[in-house]
């Protein structure tokens, strides 16, 4: 069973969330996927409405730097 909205309970989680750090955006050396990442930040600070066209955006990114042409090493 869910329990009742408990409207106290969420000021508390907003009071706590207010005064949190921005969260540490994770390198991974690959600049394409680096500069999707970085595009997230702020996000929480943007209406709600705007999440939507900014993670579609990082989506696109990450998918076409996870499926760019590798070069041959081969050789």
């Amino acid at each position: 069973m869910s329990q009742p909205f408990d409207q106290n309970r969420l000021a508390e989680d907003q009071d706590r969330s207010a005064g949190a750090e921005q969260p540490v955006v994770p390198r991974t050396g690959e600049p394409t996927v680096d500069a999707a990442l970085d595009s997230l930040q702020g996000l929480e600070s943007e209406p709600l409405a705007d999440h939507h066209d900014r993670l579609v955006r990082v989506h696109e990114e990450l998918h076409a730097a996870l499926h760019a042409e590798q070069p041959d090493a081969g050789g």
